[in-house]
C-alpha cells in the first residue's frame, strides 16, 4: 500500500478517534449542542421530490385472503427461519410488504394541536434520519431505475430511469443519512445516531425480508462515492437550501443487495453501478428539509468525510445467517408474543416518542424484554458487516 495511502487512513482514523472523544458525554458537562430548541420548527421528517412520478405500493391490509403474501404474514416469529422454502416473488406485493414492514408508518398519533407519526423502524429521538432509495430491474409494474420510498404515503417516487435490459429481477436498497435532522436536536453527537438509525433500519429491513423469504447482502465493495453517485444524492443542484447547505445533504451509509430465493445475492459490479448512474434520467427536486436552522455543526461533515470508504474488490466471502432470537423458556409473556402473527407482530412496532404515563408494563413482560437483548440469548438483529467484521452496525 502506497505510504500516502497509510498517512491518509492514518488521519481518518485519528479523526475518528477525536470525533468519539469530542462527542462523547461527561460527568462535568454534556457534549456541545444546541442551548435551545423550537419544536415548531423542526426539521421536516419526511422527503419528497418534486416533479418525481410517483408509484402507489398496496397496503398489507389489501393482500387477499388466502394469498401467498397473507400466509407469510400470518406465521408466528419462529417460523422465520424456515422462510427459505416459502420465498414469494418479487413485485409490487411483495415489495410493498417488505417497505411497510421495515421502514413505513405504524401509526399517527396526536396531542392537542400537535401531530407526528411513527414508525416500524426505530429511530433516536423519533427523528428518522435515514432515507431509501431502491434500485429496481426487471421488477413487474416497475420501470427499471432508482425509486425513493415515501413513508407517509407508502409510495415510491421514481428518481432515475435506466436504460437497461434485465434477465431476471433484481433489487438492492441504498440507505442514506439526513444527518441535519439529528443534528437539529443533538449537535455534534447526531453523527452517532445516524449510524444507531443505519443499523435499527437494516436490522429492520432483515426481519421484513426473512417473512417474504428473501436474505440481504451488504455490498462492502461499493465506496461512498460510488453510492452517492448511484442514489443521486451528491447532485447537489437538486437538493437546494435557504440558507445553510448541509440542512438538504444526504450521506450514502450502505447498499443492501436482495436474494429473492433465500440465498445471498451475487454481488454487484462497482463498475456497472457507476456506468447505471451516469447514463441514468433523473427526476425531482429534493424537498426542504429546514428553512431557519439556528446552529451550525461543521464537526459532523468533516466526521463523514473522514470514514468513507472507498471502492474495494469483492471478497469472496459470505457471512453466515445469524439466527432470529430465540424465546427465553423461562419468560411466559415472550412465548406470548411469539405465537402472534408475524406480520402483526412487526407492523404494530413503534419508533417511540411521547410515552404514555398511564400505562404499566409487566414484571414478566419487562424479564422477557431484557433477555431478548442478552447476547446468550440472541445474535443481534443487524446483518453480519464485512467491513466491520461483526454482527452488529449499531453495537460495533
Amino acid at each position: 500500500m502506497p505510504s500516502q495511502d497509510l498517512s491518509e487512513r492514518a488521519a481518518a482514523l485519528a479523526a475518528v478517534h477525536a470525533y468519539h472523544q469530542r462527542s462523547k458525554h461527561r460527568f462535568e458537562g454534556y457534549a456541545a449542542g444546541p442551548e435551545a430548541l423550537d419544536w415548531d420548527a423542526q426539521p421536516a421528517p419526511f422527503r419528497h421530490f418534486e416533479g418525481a412520478p410517483q408509484v402507489r405500493l398496496p397496503l398489507l391490509a389489501d393482500a387477499p385472503a388466502g394469498s401467498a403474501l397473507r400466509q407469510a404474514l400470518q406465521r408466528p416469529f419462529p417460523a422465520l427461519e424456515a422462510a427459505d422454502t416459502l420465498a414469494l416473488p418479487p413485485g409490487l406485493c411483495s415489495i410493498g410488504a417488505l417497505l411497510q414492514l421495515s421502514l413505513g408508518v405504524t401509526a399517527w398519533k396526536s396531542f392537542g394541536p400537535d401531530c407526528w407519526a411513527v414508525r416500524a423502524n426505530p429511530s433516536s429521538g423519533n427523528l428518522h434520519p435515514t432515507e431509501a432509495y431502491l434500485l429496481v430491474a426487471g421488477i413487474e409494474g416497475l420501470e427499471n431505475g432508482l425509486y425513493h420510498y415515501r413513508p407517509e404515503d407508502h409510495a415510491l417516487e421514481l428518481r432515475a430511469r435506466h436504460a437497461v435490459e434485465a434477465r431476471a429481477p433484481s433489487l438492492a436498497i441504498a440507505l442514506t443519512s439526513v444527518m441535519w435532522r439529528e443534528a437539529w436536536k443533538y449537535g455534534e453527537r447526531a453523527f452517532r445516531y445516524c449510524q444507531l438509525d443505519i443499523g435499527h433500519a437494516a436490522g429492520a429491513l432483515r426481519y421484513a425480508a426473512a417473512v417474504l423469504g428473501w436474505r440481504l447482502q451488504e455490498q462492502a465493495q461499493v465506496g461512498r462515492a460510488t453510492l452517492a453517485r448511484l442514489a443521486g444524492v451528491d447532485r447537489l443542484e437538486e437538493f437546494p437550501s435557504r440558507r445553510l447547505p448541509e440542512t438538504e445533504r444526504e450521506e450514502g451509509e450502505i447498499l443492501l443487495a436482495v436474494g429473492f430465493s433465500g440465498v445471498a445475492p451475487a454481488p454487484l459490479a462497482v463498475t456497472e453501478l457507476r456506468t447505471l448512474a451516469q447514463a441514468a434520467r433523473w427526476y425531482g427536486v429534493a424537498s426542504c428539509i429546514d428553512r431557519h436552522p439556528l446552529y451550525r455543526w461543521p464537526i459532523i461533515a468533516e466526521i463523514a468525510a473522514a470514514t468513507r470508504r472507498e471502492d474495494a474488490p469483492v471478497v469472496p466471502f459470505e457471512a453466515p445467517r445469524p439466527p432470529f432470537p430465540a424465546p427465553p423458556v423461562s419468560a411466559q409473556s415472550a412465548t406470548q408474543v411469539d405465537a402472534l402473527a408475524v406480520g402483526n407482530l412487526l407492523s404494530n412496532r413503534r419508533s417511540a416518542q411521547r410515552f404514555d404515563r398511564s400505562h404499566s408494563m409487566s414484571l414478566a413482560c419487562f424479564a422477557a424484554l431484557l433477555a431478548r437483548l442478552q447476547p446468550s440469548q440472541s445474535l443481534c438483529p443487524g446483518m453480519y458487516s464485512t467491513t466491520r467484521r461483526g454482527w452488529c452496525w449499531s453495537c460495533s
